[in-house]
């Protein structure tokens, strides 16, 4: 555990996919950028969800931003 009490970091792949979430990117779009399956995203996505105790994207994205997991100021994907 971190000094902010978080038990695990995300993986390179689980921040890409944060980003494009952040930015109201859905599975479709992401995994056609990214490359991969939708079905790999929504695992992605699944596995960020329980890393931070999210109860949703946008509490993902809200408790990513407090942790430093995500920027902000992050404009295009």
């Amino acid at each position: 555990m971190d000094e902010l009490g978080i038990n695990f970091q995300p993986s390179e792949r689980e921040k890409q996919v944060l980003e494009a979430l952040s930015l109201g990117y859905n599975r479709n779009e992401i995994a056609n950028q990214l490359r991969i399956s939708k079905h790999t995203v929504d695992t992605h996505r699944k596995n960020l969800l329980r890393k931070l105790s999210a109860r949703n994207v946008a509490h993902l994205v809200r408790k990513s931003v407090h942790y430093n997991w995500l920027d902000c100021k992050i404009k295009t994907f």
